[in-house]
Formats: structure tokens, sequence, C-alpha cells
């Protein structure tokens, strides 16, 4: 049972292995996200099951997050990239809320999202210190609330 849970862990927590694509796994790993988030507006999907599916694969991230990484005896592997994937529609949701389907829009919030990844600003870099699959999922979800906070202040400039 173990193995079975472990295994299950690795494979959502690399979203089927996509964190294992070099170079840049967190890239590769935020295409599912965006394109999952791109399908939900293209499709019509209420935003409240939006938001609740979010909330939903970010809550199983951190505990795959955590088998995974202490499986890899790693604090914060690159291939682990769910806290990735599930982060974008956060970063994107003025966007969806908005109806915005214009693919220059979403593909600036896309590098907006990656940018702040990376940079991990102000409360990121203090939230990728919680312990295990919390801080490197949560960091994540700061980076792409920040993003979510420039898109719709663009979306109120120029949109």
């Amino acid at each position: 049972m173990k193995a079975f849970i472990e295994r299950a862990a690795w494979l959502y927590a690399t979203v089927g292995g996509v964190g294992m694509l070099r170079p840049a796994p967190g890239t590769w790993g935020s295409i599912p996200g965006f394109l999952m988030a791109w399908w939900a507006t293209h499709s019509g999907w209420p935003m409240g099951w939006v938001a609740l599916a979010t909330v939903i694969a970010l809550c199983l991230a951190i505990p795959a997050a955590t088998i995974t990484a202490r499986k890899m005896q790693k604090k914060d592997p690159g291939s682990i990239v769910a806290d990735e994937a599930f982060a974008v529609p956060v970063g994107v949701w003025p966007l969806m809320a908005s109806g915005i389907t214009d693919w220059r829009w979403w593909s600036c919030a896309f590098v907006l999202y990656r940018i702040l990844d990376i940079l991990k600003p102000w409360p990121a870099r203090q939230l990728e210190r919680l312990p295990e699959g919390t801080g490197i999922v949560v960091d994540d979800v700061a980076s792409a609330a920040w993003c979510g906070l420039l898109v719709w202040l663009a979306l109120r400039w120029w949109g």
C-alpha cells in the first residue's frame, strides 16, 4: 500500500511526469494548469466551480508534494510541479472572470506568472520556508496571487 501511495503522490506531484521535462520544469509544469484554465474559460465553467476545483487541487498537492519530496530526500525537488500547475488559475483568475479569451492577455499573464514564481515577491519567499509540501505549494499560490492582482490592474487600466 505504501508503494501505491508513493507512486500516486509522485504522479500527482509531477503532474503525470511533466515535472521530469527539462529545461525549466516549473515552466513545463505551468503549461497544464494554464491550459486547464484556458479550457475552463472557453467551456463556460462557472467561476465557483473553477475556484472549488483549484482549491481542491492545491489542497491535494500539499500531501503529494510532501510524500514525493520525502521519497526524493529533497526539500523542494524541481520535478514537483503540481504547485505551478494548480496555482496558475489563481494568476489568470481576472481573465477567466472577465471572460477574456484574447491570447495576448493570456500569454502576458503566463509570462508574468513565471517571472513572479521565479522572483518570489513578498510573502512568497517567506512562505517557501514553511515545512514540506506546504512550503512547496503556498509560495507558488502567493506568486500567482500577485500575478492575478497585476493582471486585474492591467485589465482596469488597458482592458
